[in-house]
């Protein structure tokens, strides 16, 4: 049997206290008080446990009174699911006389035995002692599960450590819990489909443009041909309508309330650009599924990896980059490992600083924090940066950690391939001139400040860049773990190449673009490297913004034109105003190309609701002198 077939993640769950529940149940007799309790109580928490099962690759082994033993194929979808699960007890509670309804939830991944629809063996035993130690609302995990599921670099939810546990019949033991949104650590908030949000921009713009039609209707009848006043007075209310129109636009946009459109409209201009191709400096192994297979592996072990980095250190790369997690050991080889990390001069390990999703972050491997220096040199943070609707357009450069975190570096794991790149080849060093400012050979990196270009409200810490990227799917060549190990990768492939080590499997690190597909987080990575090391060796542009002013003056620019349409032909014209936003778009999407992100929401919208207010204006000028 192959171990796609063979590696499940077992699940137990129990009801906390459902002996006590059912004598404080109402009733005359026992049979009484436990009908009520399975009407009331049993029969809709098994409602729950089994309503998405299947949407989550899980299965119902057995059940024995409250408890339940169920399988999943995939250690991510098993965590997913049993969150859903507590999240469902939390939000809405199935009411007991001792209080609300608690579950407690234990999973382990491993081979079982198989004994025809049922699973036997010592995985089980363990996957049910770790459940066994949970308390009411907590998810606790094995630690190969732990490994598994942080991997995957899920937002939502944190793993954190449980200390040992003495297990019966297992012995002492790490346990890992599952903090999930509803209980600690809450997730990114969603606004991208907030009605509240669409709401407030349409009834802003409303209000807007009904203050401008007050202000620049005129009630007196006209005489049939226009005087030249008039025509200047006309043409001066036009300016003043397309000013507070402006102002009003910008106002709300200031506000935040465009931000969401802004970012789609950014998204939709991405997509148009021509894809630049793969970066031949750069080589991506990759631990796919079939990997899996191959090495009977369900992530990387450390004696394998020692292997991996061994193989490809002897062809001679420039650096490599792991984007992987080996703060704790994965398998046999961990001291070899670490050996091996202190001593190499190429090779940059990652960690996790502490964020808003994961409050505890992930340490580096044991003894690369031992000294300044073995920080800043071996060592880059993996965080992504997150926007509301969970596509990634932004990415760290550099952070500062919090005091006494776990991963204390203050450089990204991208940001420090690509100094050691350009300073072992090229001979160039970068330098942070200030805060906002990283200056590498002859281009400056300016960090993202709020407000900035579409980004108005958003939290910007640490020093972010927008995220250029090159090509909608592969930024590099990528081959896999198994390949690199059996020699069927050319040594001119890995000699003096930026070489990044990560994890390409299903439901595992998964990214969304501006493009709408997902990508893998090591992926990520080689992007923000390749956008540095191509801005500087290869002049490729590097996006930017334009300052406050500029946007402000381009959005006037395109509510006067608006307004100039609509008291040109005495009319909406609606082709008119297509015609223009389309050119609008033309100019954007021209700038965009050349690494210059300007505003096209906000002078589109402010050209509509100009050219509306203008032509209201004069189809009530004109039914006042229709009628005299």
């Amino acid at each position: 049997m192959v171990l796609a077939e063979s590696m499940v993640t077992m699940v137990f769950t129990d009801l906390v206290g459902s002996t006590a529940v059912k004598r404080h149940l109402a009733g005359d007799d026992v049979s009484e008080r436990n009908q009520r309790y399975f009407d009331t109580i049993l029969q809709p928490h098994r409602l729950r446990m089994e309503a998405d099962l299947a949407h989550y690759g899980g299965r119902v082994v057995k059940t024995e009174g409250d408890a339940y033993f169920l399988v999943f194929t995939n250690a991510v979808k098993a965590a997913r699911w049993a969150v859903t699960v507590q999240k469902s007890h939390l939000q809405d509670p199935i009411p007991t006389p001792l209080g609300a309804l608690q579950v407690k939830i234990g999973m382990h991944t491993g081979s079982p035995l198989l004994d025809g629809d049922d699973f036997i063996g010592h995985e089980v035993d363990y996957a049910a002692r770790v459940a066994a130690v949970a308390m009411g609302g907590e998810i606790l995990l094995s630690e190969v599960t732990a490994v598994l599921v942080r991997s995957a670099h899920v937002t939502g939810f944190a793993i954190l450590p449980r200390g040992n546990r003495e297990l019966k019949g297992i012995g002492e033991v790490p346990i890992f819990e599952l903090v999930y949104g509803g209980k600690s650590v809450k997730g990114p908030t969603i606004l991208s489909d907030s009605p509240v949000l669409a709401d407030s921009i349409s009834t802003t713009a409303k209000g807007a443009q009904e203050a401008t039609t007050a202000l620049v209707e005129t009630p007196t009848p006209l005489p049939q041909q226009f005087s030249a006043r008039q025509g200047l007075r006309s043409l001066s209310k036009v300016l003043l309508c397309s000013v507070v129109v402006s102002i009003a636009v910008i106002v709300v946009r200031s506000l935040g309330g465009l931000q969401f459109i802004e970012l789609k409209a950014f998204d939709a201009l991405m997509q148009l650009r021509p894809t630049e191709g793969k970066d031949d400096r750069i080589l991506i192994v990759a631990f796919t599924e079939a990997d899996v297979q191959a090495l009977q592996q369900p992530a990387i072990a450390d004696h394998t990896l020692v292997k991996l980095l061994t193989a490809l250190e002897k062809h001679q790369p420039a650096v490599i980059g792991l984007d992987l997690y080996r703060d704790i050991p994965i398998g046999q080889g961990q001291q070899e490992l670490l050996t091996y990390l202190q001593q190499s001069d190429r090779l940059i390990a990652a960690c996790k600083v502490a964020d808003d999703t994961d409050k505890v972050g992930i340490a580096p491997p044991p003894g690369l924090t031992d000294g300044v220096a073995s920080q800043d040199h071996h060592l880059g943070f993996s965080n992504v940066l997150l926007d509301a609707d969970n596509s990634v357009r932004r990415h760290y450069l550099q952070l500062n950690p919090p005091v006494a975190a776990r991963c204390a570096t203050h450089y990204a794991l991208s940001l420090q391939v690509a100094f050691h790149y350009l300073q072992t080849l090229h001979g160039i060093q970068g330098q942070f001139l200030n805060d906002s400012h990283l200056q590498l050979g002859q281009v400056t990196f300016n960090r993202l400040n709020a407000p900035m270009g579409g980004y108005q409200r958003v939290d910007d810490q640490g020093f972010q860049i927008l995220l250029n990227y090159r090509s909608p799917l592969q930024v590099a060549e990528q081959v896999t773990v198994s390949d690199v190990l059996a020699g069927r990768v050319q040594p001119q492939a890995i000699k003096n190449k930026i070489i990044f080590i990560g994890v390409d499997r299903e439901d595992f690190d998964r990214i969304l673009t501006p493009y709408g597909k997902e990508i893998t987080g090591v992926s990520i990575q080689a992007q923000g490297t390749s956008q540095i090391v191509s801005a500087v060796l290869d002049g490729r542009s590097v996006l930017t913004v334009w300052s406050f002013w500029m946007e402000a003056g381009w959005i006037l620019v395109w509510s006067l034109s608006g307004g100039l349409i609509a008291w040109h032909w005495r009319s909406t014209r609606l082709p008119g105003i297509t015609v223009a936003i389309i050119i609008l778009a033309g100019f954007c999407f021209g700038f965009l190309v050349k690494g210059v992100w300007i505003p096209l929401v906000p002078p589109a919208l402010a050209m509509v609701i100009t050219a509306g207010s203008i032509s209201y204006n004069f189809l009530g000028l004109k039914q006042v002198r229709d009628n005299h």
